[in-house]
């Protein structure tokens, strides 16, 4: 509480906070799909919903800041799989259906603004 006290307090991270405008959009889409991608690969039952939703929130964050959404989720979470020898969810992951929800997401809402 006192940390928030004092983030709120400082006029630095007032006036930064107006430069960073996507940064905060960005983070929770990460994060959003970071969770779905953690319980698809650890609950089996429900992996098909679970990277399917990570997919679509994935493409929002490249809608946000573009390419780089791939470097706070795509490299973790394949190496994380690589690293722990689970090539089939790999593949799995990356299906042309996953692809596809991507390049759909991206491509609709990119032409809507």
């Amino acid at each position: 509480m006192l940390g928030a006290l004092l983030l709120t307090a400082s006029p630095l991270h007032l006036v930064c906070a107006k430069g960073l405008t996507t940064d905060i959009y960005l983070a929770a889409f990460v994060a959003v799909t970071l969770a779905l991608a953690v319980e698809g690969m650890e609950r089996p039952e429900a992996r098909g919903w679970t990277l399917t939703a990570a997919a679509a929130v994935a493409a929002l964050g490249f809608l946000t800041k573009g390419p780089a959404v791939w470097l706070f989720t795509l490299l973790p979470i394949a190496f994380e799989m690589l690293a722990s020898r689970r090539g089939a969810e790999l593949r799995e992951l990356f299906s042309l259906t996953r692809v596809a929800i991507f390049a759909a997401t991206s491509r609709v809402s990119s032409s809507d603004l």
